[in-house]
């Protein structure tokens, strides 16, 4: 491969690299170079497109059987990598052990480093990361110096370095920026120059991450931030209903008053309001994209008890019924 070795602490597990994706594989296909490895586990994809200063890599693990993989970087990387499907526990050399949950990323800078993954049977595990030139974050960093700089001056020192001490959660912004490069790929004529901006609000975004800050007299933890993002995620995975704010709370680790305040601050809507919009904008996509699908089908996907209760909220907020906007377009 070049770039990495992988193989599994069974010397006798048979593992076979193409440079051909397989014909199984039902994932998103994107232009550039692919190698697939193969066995008795399971699948691996990994897709490469190279880009002027950084690389990006979309990876797939497909598990029949447990296993525990063993791979290694013997150049330097600088890599902002996000878990965009299923939780994954690894053992980074020279780090530690680390739990990475869906939607969880970190950017590191390694000299080298060798990563033991265990996967479970019947795992899938996708990721989405990017390889950033140093001239990327030179560039970057003249416009936010402050956050970029004591990185960049731990990379030369030749210093293995998280940029955040541990993983958090991407924000809402950042993963509809991950959907959008996605879907970009995967058009016949991809964009490229909005591909290139959307990587770079990507990466704006993800190091914005990094901030405690003052709210009148109170100090916001950068941890609380993160819980913050954590609960915008989780209401986003589940459209169809929305959970009860002590639920939300509980999962938050803070009270209900400062998930409520933090929240709006973070996102400008309340927790109810930002989840109807989410609901329904998502309805409103599904309505236009699956023309196939009855707007009583729609309803019930995102929980609506009847189709009544569906069009009444749909119209309040797009002055249109479901039915006559897919007249329109």
């Amino acid at each position: 491969m070049g770039l990495f070795d992988v193989h599994t602490e069974n010397q006798y597990d048979p593992l076979i690299w193409s440079n051909e994706i397989p014909a199984s594989f039902n994932g998103i296909i994107i232009p550039g170079s692919a190698y697939a490895l193969t066995g008795d586990f399971g699948t691996m994809v990994f897709q490469e497109m190279p880009f002027r200063e950084y690389t990006l890599w979309l990876s797939h693990y497909g598990l029949k059987h447990s296993r525990r993989f063993v791979s290694g970087v013997n150049v330097a990387t600088i890599e902002l990598n996000i878990l965009i499907n299923n939780n994954v526990a690894y053992h980074l050399t020279p780090m530690r052990e680390i739990y990475l949950k869906e939607t969880q990323f970190n950017i590191t800078y390694s000299p080298f480093f060798e990563n033991v993954v265990k996967f479970e049977s019947g795992q899938v595990v996708s990721t989405m990361d990017f390889h950033f030139a140093l001239s990327f974050l030179k560039r970057m960093a003249t416009y936010f110096p402050a956050l970029l700089n004591p990185f960049i001056n731990r990379i030369l020192d030749g210093q293995f370095t998280p940029f955040f001490p541990r993983p958090l959660y991407a924000t809402a912004q950042m993963l509809s920026a991950c959907r959008d490069i996605l879907l970009e790929l995967n058009r016949p004529l991809p964009n490229y120059f909005a591909i290139d901006l959307l990587v770079q609000l990507l990466f704006v975004q993800a190091i914005s991450c990094q901030r405690d800050f003052v709210q009148g007299s109170q100090i916001i933890l950068n941890k609380d931030i993160d819980a913050v993002h954590h609960i915008s995620n989780l209401i986003l995975g589940d459209l169809s209903d929305i959970k009860r704010i002590e639920q939300l709370a509980r999962v938050a680790g803070m009270n209900e008053k400062k998930l409520k305040n933090l929240f709006k601050q973070e996102y400008g809507e309340g927790i109810y309001t930002y989840w109807l919009q989410h609901r329904l904008q998502n309805a409103r996509e599904m309505v236009l994209d699956h023309p196939l699908m009855s707007v009583q089908e729609i309803a019930y996907e995102f929980g609506y008890s009847s189709l009544q209760s569906f069009e009444k909220a749909f119209k309040k907020m797009f002055h249109n019924t479901p039915g006559k906007l897919r007249m329109r377009f």
